[in-house]
């Protein structure tokens, strides 16, 4: 069963009333919470309360939206500043005894609008600013009675609560808070004797960076250092972050892995200064030669590669509302120029040569074709009009110290004036190891990998979720997956003969132009599927807005461990399942038919097994992600015998 920390070893007892309350108070203790001015909290003792509160679909209604009361035994934490007498706290940990439940709450500070009457009796409404309650997670006590899991559970809520809960930062919920954001608030549980929360990021640093953390709580500390607000800090906070890396027995080399972990779950809007502070460390841990040269430039070509396949699927006109939430193309820019650079005063690390071996030969294809995506992806979307700054509607009525986008930029995008990647890129060909480069990364395009990446995409999808109800909040798996376009890989070969101009000598496009007519890429047609989604829910029938020729190849290896590490098979099918679900060589797909059913295809995309996604139970949660209580049925394709998938969660 996956566990927020490693599991600590199991004591005898169970979790019951007595030490239930001993054990949230532990958490939620100042001492667990960074906090940094100008921000200022009030934590509250735990005291007995009745709130407003009332449960539809997955959201707990505020007081503006529900007459319901019920009482509680709350933890809460105020904002001392900007919390007005009845208004929501921050962040709240809510015990109802009646109904064996554990709440976690957060709220967060939005221009709204409030009913009021005035001396006729007209029912009116006026703008306001208060703070709306947000449902982290509950944690059911009929299914943990291990005082070990509760707490790691809290723990992930808790966590969750203040970083978001997915690294698709689609809905409110899924997004940091404001305060983590800006650096000033962040959580994280160490037993220690302070008794008081710390405002210092450097101490927090040294007190919760520890070996019992998991990856994404080591991640999200390495965030926290980088985004800190003081610009003149930032150098000494993440070499203070790798001082204590290095004292708990890391190395520098395993920054980069985390700096993946870091991108692959950040959210960049508001866009402050994470992409440049996440760059000007590794350049100085390059500089102090704890890291090669090599080592940054493959990371920095992975961002670029990675950001192209998601514009890729999700385009900024047709997607992002229309272009208003462009945080993608600002880093694509920012990582680009950086890379050019180091290809100009380093060519040797991306120009071929002879004497490479096959391993080399492939790492510096790799960052040439980093260059090249991301050169296509600039040019399309040259002077591109967007807001001022990236935001989304809902992002747009938080109340954040940048200010707002004005509300016509959002939906008038003739009213934007901000343009995108506004230099003109063709004075950097004036660098002959640039040329060479771009010219190399053309050539390339000989290979069939290549012309595949021309066309790929990566798609998301909650093919779990298909019992929710629209608009509920989807916090089931987020599988996702490679898809290929041939329509846009011939059109982006179009716009190499047009941005690269004699870099790309025709008869070698025409060549790459026939190979891509004449082959085709296996996989399964996204055409099969109609147009249907639920809103607000990402899912791989976006492919027929992008493209309706897209074909789907595989899940990513991510979304195959995750699948496979919460889904546990009997052990007598263990290795044949095991063999199926291979990283990286299967995928998993919703039938087109029947939306419980999810279609399971082996490495040569031949229907192998059908999965069926069990609600007679409803939904059980576990670390905030939510699973079908009665698992998963496997068929294998054939065959009549199932084989019940149960989700490993207590």
């Amino acid at each position: 069963m996956p566990w927020f920390r490693s599991p600590p070893p199991q004591t005898a007892g169970l979790l019951t009333e007595s030490n239930l309350a001993p054990l949230v108070s532990e958490l939620v203790h100042p001492s667990n919470f960074l906090v940094v001015p100008p921000l200022k909290l009030d934590l509250h003792s735990p005291a007995e309360e009745e709130s407003f509160w009332e449960m539809f679909r997955g959201r707990a209604l505020d007081h503006t939206q529900t007459r319901n009361r019920r009482r509680f035994l709350s933890w809460n934490v105020f904002d001392r500043d900007q919390t007005t007498p009845g208004d929501e706290p921050l962040l709240s940990v809510k015990w109802d005894r009646e109904a064996r439940q554990v709440h976690v709450t957060r709220s967060i500070r939005c221009r709204s609008w409030e009913a009021y009457s005035d001396n006729a009796g007209a029912v009116l409404s006026r703008a306001n600013v208060r703070r709306v309650r947000e449902l982290l997670g509950t944690i059911d006590l009929s299914f943990i009675n291990s005082p070990e899991l509760f707490r790691d559970e809290l723990m992930a809520l808790l966590h969750l609560a203040i970083v978001g809960t997915s690294r698709l930062s689609l809905t409110s919920v899924e997004t940091p808070m404001p305060e983590f954001t800006f650096g000033q608030f962040a959580f994280c549980y160490q037993e220690n004797d302070r008794e008081a929360s710390v405002d210092n990021l450097a101490a927090w640093i040294d007190d919760k960076l520890c070996p019992n953390l998991g990856e994404n709580e080591s991640a999200r500390l390495l965030e926290l250092a980088l985004r800190t607000g003081l610009e003149s800090e930032r150098d000494r906070i993440a070499d203070q972050f790798l001082d204590r890396w290095t004292a708990i027995g890391r190395t520098a080399a395993e920054i980069i892995p985390l700096l993946k972990v870091v991108f692959n779950s950040v959210s960049l809007t508001p866009y402050l200064g994470l992409v440049s502070a996440a760059r000007e460390f590794g350049s100085r841990l390059v500089a102090n030669k704890e890291l090669t040269a090599a080592d940054l430039t493959d990371f920095l070509c992975h961002l670029l590669r990675q950001t192209t396949r998601h514009l890729t699927a999700y385009d900024l006109v047709k997607f992002h509302h229309r272009g208003a939430n462009y945080p993608d193309a600002l880093l694509l820019e920012e990582v680009l120029r950086h890379v050019l650079s180091i290809a100009q005063h380093q060519p040797a690390l991306f120009q071929a040569d002879i004497s490479d071996g096959a391993k080399t030969s492939r790492i510096k294809r790799l960052r040439r074709r980093g260059i090249r995506q991301a050169w296509l992806a600039a040019h399309f979307y040259h002077h591109l009009r967007v807001p001022n700054l990236p935001t989304s509607p809902g992002e747009n009525i938080r109340i954040l110290p940048l200010g707002n986008v004005p509300e016509e930029q959002l939906t008038q995008p003739n009213q934007r004036q901000r343009e995108l990647f506004t230099s003109d890129w063709n004075e950097e060909l004036r660098s002959p190891a640039i040329r060479s480069v771009l010219q190399q990364s053309v050539a390339d395009l000989l290979e069939p990998q290549e012309q595949i990446e021309l066309g790929l995409g990566l798609f998301l999808d909650r093919p779990l979720g298909y019992g929710k109800f629209p608009g509920e909040p989807d916090r089931t798996l987020l599988f996702s997956y490679e898809a290929f376009s041939q329509n846009t890989a011939l059109d982006r070969v179009r716009q190499i003969g047009e941005f690269f101009g004699p870099l790309a000598p025709s008869e070698a496009l025409s060549k790459v132009r026939g190979s891509l007519q004449n082959d085709s890429v296996k996989g399964i047609p996204v055409r099969q599927w109609p147009l249907k989604q639920r809103p607000g829910v990402v899912a791989f029938e976006d492919a027929l807005v992008a493209a309706d020729d897209f074909v789907f190849m595989r899940n990513t290896r991510r979304s195959i461990r995750e699948f496979r590490d919460w889904y546990a098979p009997p052990p007598e099918d263990a290795q044949r399942i095991d063999a199926l679900l291979a990283p990286g060589h299967c995928l998993i797909v919703r039938s087109p038919e029947t939306s419980s059913h999810l279609l399971v295809y082996d490495a040569q995309l031949r229907h192998a097994a059908t999965l069926t996604v069990d609600l007679s139970h409803g939904y059980v949660a576990r670390l905030g992600i939510e699973h079908p209580a009665a698992g998963l049925l496997l068929r294998w394709a054939n065959e009549s015998r199932e084989i019940r998938l149960r989700p490993t969660v207590h």
